[in-house]
């Protein structure tokens, strides 16, 4: 069976290095699929120490989304809130791409949950 594009069923809001909530986000309302981690990203490796079940967010190819390790200033992690306006913050941890050069390509990353941000509960 072949591998199909995901479907973006929901948006979410982006923020770069050294800009955060309640600021506005770099780049808001991006199409996005939010997922849980398969079996071999289970755990994301947190850059201060220590180890964390972390979730996946896919996206269409090419979103200027950014990992610490893309040479930004300081040790600023970005920022991720999904959905878009639910109050609900992650930490981008790892960037990559799936299906470079092909029809299914999209974007990867890896993102954990941020606690400096008091979650929404319910669940909105």
């Amino acid at each position: 069976m072949a591998f199909v594009l995901p479907t973006f069923n929901l948006k979410c809001n982006i923020w770069h290095f050294l800009t955060a909530p309640p600021s506005p986000p770099v780049l808001p309302d991006v199409p996005c699929q939010l997922r849980a981690p398969s079996a071999n990203n289970l755990a994301a490796y947190l850059p201060v120490g220590g180890v964390t079940v972390g979730m996946v967010v896919l996206l269409p190819p090419l979103t200027d989304i950014r990992d610490p390790y893309s040479g930004g200033a300081g040790s600023s992690r970005p920022i991720i809130e999904i959905p878009s306006g639910s109050g609900r913050f992650y930490g981008v941890v790892q960037v990559d791409d799936i299906g470079k050069g092909f029809p299914n390509e999209h974007r990867f990353a890896s993102i954990v949950k941020l606690t400096s941000y008091p979650w929404v509960a319910p669940y909105p």
